[in-house]
């Protein structure tokens, strides 16, 4: 409403002359009522003062309320009769909304002041009333009221808006309350209306933008430095988001704060929202109520009447065909003058004659594809020489067998002509397909399974095999790692975790040697030289070589010793004096003689002290990392030793010559680790090391790579070569579960992969004496060892035979380690096994 009086005055507004006629009319009717209420009716001011909020309906003509007209000062005349009010209510209606308008306008100015009592003249410029029958009938209300509560009482109306009836805006228009209104919406919007562009615009200039009017808005001016104190000063500074649009910035409150972590660790970003809400029932069926419990219509199973008759006459029917002596089903004659294709696919599967030929159905031979040469633009290399052209052309055409077609290049695809051997082709590929030789292949019905599996032998007809708990060898105090059996079959040699190397009498259990070692033992191996009493055993970086003097006579023992020490006449004494006995000395290998810069020290030996020698300790080998197994050539001469952690890679099998005290390295690199190594029985130039993926064999004579076994899995861990006479069977186990029989003369992948452990495999062997007991052994972490049958036939044609006998149940699984060796007596079907609970049994026939 004021911003409509401050339009008015500015444009110096002047009201139409329809409004101003009915301004006219209503002094003329004031007047009129002035003189009625002067002749004898007296009214008191406080009649005429009503109370706020309180509004007099006035008839418009089109039954809509409007607000109280204005207010008739005090001291002014009384309420005007109702016979003028109905003749003089249209053309009133119109002036008093254009008057309200105006005096809305003036409401800010006439508040502050005080209402005197107008007279005649003041009553036509500020009062303007009416009088309204009242339904009660008799009464008068009084004619008018302040010009403040006009304006409270058309802004508080809901028929329309502030300074407008609800006639002015049409019919059914209802204004919106302040509830309805959303005022905050003003209160989010931008300061600066610079409008959605990019600020980047603005970087050269002192402002960001310009408002409304087109007045720039300037650039707040603050140093990195301000900044920076700012932000020193503010406690709340990580919790400030600067707005580049308005410049300022917005707090986070602990609410939005919680809300960003939850979206970060992807969670609800409501706090208080439950993703898993109690599920609430409801509605509650009742048995009996609920419509999908009810039983099924009689009408569902009852049979129809026509049903019934139906079935009637078929047994009728019947009944007569029986009665005359005819089938009920007469077979159907075969008609065998019908035509069909011979290599349709899609025969109809009615006839029962067609889907007969169905199951024996063979595809027919597939067309030879066509060639890049028989493309209409070949490539260059395709293209025959004119030479070979002429030459083609000379050959007759029942000899070309494979070149039947001579390339040719066009420039476009309609410039190919007709095709003319297109009749010969056709003629080609009907013999091909009546005239190839096809076979049918049935597949094998079985109707009881066991039907699958291969016919073996009974492991009763395979003894002996041990099966049974025959001894435990006492003492340990930590975990058996290695076993090993002397040639003779009388004493066990035994490494432990507790740091000592035992030798147990296998028959009597009594321990016969021991000796203690700084380190945890992990190998230990008598040599297989019958002639030699030694034994070898790795402990840290250091390998001992032992001459038990109770394993064997005295004349054995003074050969073995004099074999050992042999490799000291190599030295001068005087050299021997210099050099200390704790530094490491270098030996040449043959591999770099030639090359100085790429000489490698390997270990160093040192002869036992007179302390040491008392205790059956003879010779011992220094490394750098260290070691985990060694291995003896058949010939006692030679010993490998792995060390898988080896730095320079270049050392993780090194090869021993005892007799010379020299050590060889026979790889220059390794690209894997070595996990385990062996010499074979019999051939003594070959040598296999495993690794996690592959197994490889190579020949030290010829210093080549024989053969690669590639396993099915890639963490192979043990393995152990089959003693027959041409050693061509390997055995090897792997941490998933499965031991994997290789023959040689096969492939290099696996013949046999037998997956019976749950655990993973630690160690593999074969008897050494397969042609007396064919046997061979698993041993798991799953706490069991595995007895099998293998026998290898001398004819090439038959397959090695491969039989499950027993499961050797008895150690202990200690912080998932169970069984971690197993060996074979070297004469006799017995099995020692070590584990990690600390027990050594030996199982029996």
């Amino acid at each position: 409403g004021l911003f409509f009086f401050e339009l008015v005055e500015m444009a110096d507004f002047e009201m139409p002359s329809e409004v101003m006629d009915s301004d006219e009319d209503v002094i003329e009717d004031d007047d009129e009522e002035e003189e009625e209420i002067a002749e004898g009716e007296e009214v008191s001011e406080l009649e005429w003062e009503s109370d706020e909020g309180e509004a007099a309906d006035v008839d418009s003509g089109d039954d809509k309320a409007a607000p109280t007209p204005p207010p008739r000062p005090a001291g002014s005349s009384g309420p005007k009769s109702s016979e003028g009010t109905a003749a003089k209510k249209s053309k009133t209606s119109r002036a008093d909304r254009s008057r309200q308008r105006v005096q809305i306008a003036d409401e800010s100015s006439d508040d502050e002041e005080e209402p005197k009592p107008p007279g005649p003249a003041s009553k036509r410029k500020s009062g303007q009333a009416e009088t309204v029958q009242q339904e009660n009938g008799g009464g008068r209300e009084p004619r008018g009221i302040l010009k403040k509560q006009v304006s409270e009482e058309a802004s508080s109306d809901d028929s329309g808006p502030k300074g407008y009836l609800a006639g002015d805006m049409g019919e059914g228009y209802k204004c919106p309350s302040e509830e309805d209104t959303d005022s905050s919406l003003d209160e989010q919007g931008y300061r600066n209306r610079i409008g959605n562009i990019p600020l980047k615009w603005y970087d050269g200039y002192d402002h960001i933008g310009y408002d409304i009017l087109g007045n720039k808005i300037p650039r707040p001016s603050k140093s990195a430095l301000q900044q920076l104190l700012e932000k020193v000063d503010d406690p709340q500074a990580l919790r400030t988001i600067w707005d580049p649009v308005e410049h300022e910035g917005h707090r986070l409150s602990d609410r939005d704060i919680q809300l960003l972590e939850n979206i970060m660790k992807n969670k609800y970003p409501n706090p208080e929202f439950d993703p898993y809400p109690d599920t609430i029932e409801y509605v509650q069926f009742k048995r009996g109520e609920n419509p999908f419990d009810m039983d099924r219509p009689k009408h569902q199973f009852t049979p129809r009447k026509g049903e019934v008759m139906k079935v009637g006459r078929m047994v009728k029917h019947m009944k007569a065909l029986l009665k005359m002596g005819k089938p009920l089903n007469p077979p159907k004659k075969p008609d065998v003058d019908t035509p069909y294709l011979l290599w349709d696919d899609n025969i109809d599967d009615t006839d029962p004659a067609i889907k007969r030929r169905q199951r024996f159905h063979i595809p027919p031979p597939p067309v030879k594809l066509p060639s890049h040469a028989e493309s209409y633009n070949p490539s260059p290399e395709f293209l025959p020489t004119q030479a070979e052209a002429e030459a083609f052309k000379r050959i007759p055409s029942n000899a070309r067998k494979d070149n039947t077609f001579l390339p040719r290049k066009y420039n476009a695809l309609r410039h190919v002509p007709v095709y003319e051997r297109t009749v010969e082709d056709r003629y080609r590929r009907c013999l091909d397909l009546f005239a190839v030789t096809r076979d049918t292949h049935v597949k094998k019905r079985y109707k009881d399974p066991d039907q699958l599996l291969p016919t073996l032998p009974s492991p009763q007809d395979l003894r002996p095999y041990p099966c049974k708990l025959g001894f435990q060898y006492k003492g340990h105090k930590g975990a058996v790692r290695s076993l090993s059996v002397n040639p003779g079959g009388q004493y066990l040699a035994t490494g432990c975790d507790d740091c000592v190397v035992r030798v147990f009498e296998i028959t009597s259990g009594k321990v016969m040697f021991a000796y203690k070692t700084p380190r945890p033992v992990t190998s230990v191996e008598w040599t297989p030289n019958g002639a030699l009493n030694m034994l070898g055993a790795t402990s840290g970086t250091t390998l001992y070589i032992f001459v038990p003097r109770v394993c064997a006579t005295e004349a054995v023992n003074n050969e073995t010793i004099k074999f050992l020490r042999a490799g000291a006449v190599y030295r001068s004494a005087e050299l021997q004096e210099e050099v200390d006995p704790d530094e490491m000395v270098e030996e040449e290998t043959p591999a770099d003689e030639d090359d100085p810069d790429k000489q490698l020290h390997l270990a160093d030996w040192k002869d036992a002290s007179p302390v040491e020698a008392g205790r059956d300790l003879v010779l011992k080998c220094l490394h750098h990392s260290p070691l985990t197994q060694l291995s003896f050539h058949s010939k006692g001469d030679y010993v490998a030793v792995l060390s898988p952690t080896d730095p320079t890679h270049k050392r993780g099998v090194v090869i021993h010559i005892i007799s010379q005290r020299k050590s060889v390295n026979p790889f220059k690199k390794m690209k894997e680790p070595a996990l385990a190594c062996k010499f074979f029985p019999s051939e003594t130039a070959l040598f296999i090391t495993l690794s996690h993926r592959c197994c490889r064999i190579f020949n030290l004579s010829e210093q080549r790579q024989v053969k690669k076994l590639r396993g099915a899995h890639s963490h192979l861990c043990c393995l152990d070569i089959h003693s027959g006479p041409e050693n061509r069977n390997i055995l090897l186990g792997a941490q998933e579960r499965a031991v994997q029989w290789y023959d040689l003369d096969l492939s290099n992948l696996p013949y046999r992969k037998l997956r019976a452990h749950t655990a993973a495999v630690r160690d593999v062997a074969y008897h050494p004496r397969p042609d007396a007991y064919p046997l061979f052994a698993s041993a798991s972490d799953d706490g069991q060892v595995h007895v099998y049958h293998g026998t290898v036939f001398d004819d090439l044609t038959k397959n090695p035979l491969i039989v499950p006998l027993k499961i050797l149940k008895g150690h202990k699984i200690v912080k998932y380690l169970g069984v971690q060796t197993c060996k074979f007596h070297p004469a006799l079907p017995w099995l020692f096994t070590g584990g990690a609970d600390g027990k050594c049994f030996l199982w029996v026939e």
